[in-house]
């Protein structure tokens, strides 16, 4: 007759036994490497907020010359816009932009700063997902308010 022992309120063969064993030893292993893993990745993460912190105080006096300098500009009336967009048309945009705000009026802010631009160099600048933007120049297109030549989308003149 063969020795059984109690596990969980059951009892286990000597064979079962060595398996459940062995099946431990496996998950423990496996354990111990994903263990490694993380204390790397967690080596990887601190070296990178390391490098983010140097690069940071690098660039701080840029930045903060940057400041002063928009400041000044702020402060002398400097409008964000290109010069080359006259004023009457620029006031014009503003009113589409009270009209459609969001998306749509972060779309014309960027091609009123940048000029003619495609999906991806809108997304960017607009900060959002390609798929807005999509949405959103077709809408735009729908009303009449800008011009695709190719792949690239412009503000209609008015």
């Amino acid at each position: 007759m063969s020795t059984s022992r109690p596990l969980l309120g059951e009892y286990v063969s000597p064979d079962d036994s060595a398996e459940l064993r062995r099946k431990i030893e496996r998950l423990e292993s496996e354990l111990h490497h994903e263990r490694e893993k993380a204390r790397e990745a967690k080596r990887h993460a601190d070296a990178g907020q390391r490098a983010l912190g140097m690069l940071r105080k690098e660039l701080s006096g840029l930045y903060q010359a940057l400041r002063a300098i928009f400041g000044e500009m702020d402060a002398a009336g400097v409008a964000g816009t290109p010069s080359s967009v006259p004023p009457t048309t620029s006031a014009i945009w503003e009113s589409w932009k009270e009209q459609l705000p969001g998306a749509p009026a972060k779309l014309i802010d960027a091609l009123l700063i940048h000029g003619e631009m495609n999906a991806v160099q809108l997304r960017v600048a607009m900060h959002c997902h390609i798929n807005t933007v999509y949405e959103t120049t077709a809408k735009m297109q729908k009303m009449g308010l800008l011009n695709k030549n190719g792949g690239k989308y412009s503000l209609k003149e008015l």
